[in-house]
């Protein structure tokens, strides 16, 4: 098994997973860890000077109105930007500007330096693989990562990294589902994952469902659902046997685990 795996992480939560501040923040982190989550579910985007940083997508919205692509801009002229987010202000916190600027992913993994996280990479390419490397060297990433990348990507840097833990792709969901589907799972010996993250749903099709989730962990494979209710998935979703949860909403979560 690999090192990120033997905590038995349970919870995600997805930019920290605190309704009250913002997402992707320092505070948000802070205040995720301190309530119980095992992993810190982020995504990161290369700025034009092939800086890499968080942020729910490459588009960001500001205050006034525009939309900016992180690609198109600076690190620099990034960190000036005053961006929205969507989150209900706690008017216990006093929330300076710093909460609100783009941070890079090596800020964020030198302030939480002992902590889990899952990122998405799937935004970057192979050129982007040798700072990924000197990424995961400086912040002992083989041991407290989980990536979810393209192909590729996954596999040059496991080339590297070969007890870096990774998570199939969006596209190699769908394709996972394909296979179960149709049966081809069954033949399988090895899937090259790790894990999955999915929402039990997509359109009409049930992804999580009990079968699937029976054949990926016969293949020693984890599985993570997005839950988005409370109430009936999360029980079924328990019920069925997934190794462990990601939320926006990590306290409403703890509390109906507990």
């Amino acid at each position: 098994m690999k090192e990120f795996f033997k905590s038995k992480p349970h919870i995600f939560g997805r930019y920290g997973g605190i309704k009250e501040v913002p997402p992707n923040s320092v505070v948000a982190f802070k205040r995720a860890l301190e309530r119980g989550v095992d992993v810190i579910s982020t995504s990161i985007f290369s700025t034009k000077d092939d800086i890499l940083v968080i942020s729910k997508s490459d588009a960001i919205e500001v205050f006034s109105g525009e939309t900016i692509s992180i690609k198109k801009m600076t690190l620099e002229e990034l960190k000036k930007v005053n961006h929205r987010m969507d989150f209900s202000w706690d008017e216990q916190v006093t929330l300076s500007p710093k909460n609100f600027e783009i941070k890079t992913i090596d800020e964020i993994l030198t302030f939480f330096k002992d902590a889990k996280f899952h990122i998405n990479i799937e935004s970057l390419t192979e050129k982007h693989v040798d700072v990924l490397n000197e990424l995961l060297t400086k912040h002992n990433g083989e041991s407290r990562i989980m990536i979810t990348a393209t192909e590729s990507v996954k596999v040059a840097l496991q080339k590297v990294f070969p007890g870096l833990a990774a998570t199939l792709s969006h596209m190699g969901i769908v394709k996972l589902y394909g296979m179960y589907k149709t049966g081809i799972l069954s033949f399988k010996k090895n899937l090259k994952t790790d894990a999955i993250i999915s929402p039990e749903k997509v359109g009409i099709s049930y992804i999580i469902n009990q079968g699937l989730v029976k054949h990926l962990k016969k293949k020693g494979i984890h599985v993570y659902a997005s839950i988005d209710s409370f109430d009936d998935q999360l029980e079924r979703l328990t019920s069925i046997g997934v190794d462990g949860f990601i939320t926006d909403d990590v306290t409403e979560l703890k509390k109906r685990l507990s």
